[in-house]
């Protein structure tokens, strides 16, 4: 099951189904198997009571789905998702709750957070110190959400420890960065192809710079040639 580089990717979805999102990221099979879930009572996944929608039931659900009993997989993995799945994302990473739960799982290499959460009711400034893995964090400047402004969006890069944390800011970009979910919601935004490449492009070369040890990935991340596309672009590093 596993790519001939030994290498796995958890694409954790948010409210829409995982299938909307399989065709902005088939490119990714290149490079690895590709695990898509929905979170449990969302998408395809069986309907469950709200009461079971909680931080530990979603970071406990991808460790038990890639190793739980009888699921005995090998290679690296890398660990990406949207919104909802950004935040799973963001808590097996090594992000902190105000709750003083805990759920960093150190099997993942790498980490693709669309935006994500940043300080509010459930973070605070020093949520991210843990974060040492590397990171992606790609947000935009529509990219609104509940009690998130666009700016928070870039707090799990701005303040998790300096060291292969990567940004991608796509000015003009809202909640659905061009359609890479497939789905229609109130703050998704236009359709944009060329947003959605972009995208692509950036997950890419994270899973084969930290996934697959590819120098030549990990040199296009810390150059930021993906500046280079669009004036529309801000790529910053630390």
């Amino acid at each position: 099951l596993l790519s001939p580089a030994g290498s796995r990717l958890s694409s954790v979805v948010g409210v829409a189904c995982r299938m909307k999102f399989k065709p902005a990221f088939s490119a990714l099979a290149d490079v690895a198997q590709i695990v898509y879930y929905d979170h449990r009572g969302h998408g395809r996944s069986d309907p469950r009571p709200s009461s079971e929608w909680t931080l530990d039931t979603w970071a406990d659900d991808i460790v038990r789905l890639l190793w739980g009993k009888g699921n005995k997989l090998d290679g690296r993995y890398g660990m990406g998702g949207h919104s909802y799945g950004a935040g799973t994302t963001e808590l097996i990473g090594g992000a902190a709750p105000r709750t003083g739960e805990r759920f960093a799982d150190p099997r993942f290499a790498a980490l693709v957070m669309i935006s994500p959460q940043g300080r509010g009711e459930l973070y605070t400034r020093d949520s991210w110190n843990a974060m040492t893995r590397p990171c992606l964090v790609v947000t935009g400047s529509n990219d609104l959400g509940r009690q998130q402004t666009v700016e928070l969006r870039k707090d799990p890069f701005l303040f998790s420890p300096p060291g292969d944390k990567f940004l991608l800011w796509i000015e003009g970009a809202y909640h659905g960065f061009g359609g890479i979910s497939g789905s229609r919601f109130p703050t998704a935004g236009p359709d944009d192809p060329q947003q959605v490449a972009w995208v692509q492009s950036a997950s890419l070369a994270m899973w084969d710079a930290y996934v697959k040890r590819d120098e030549a990935a990990l040199a296009w991340l810390q150059r930021g040639n993906l500046r280079n596309a669009s004036r529309k672009i801000d790529w910053q590093s630390r």
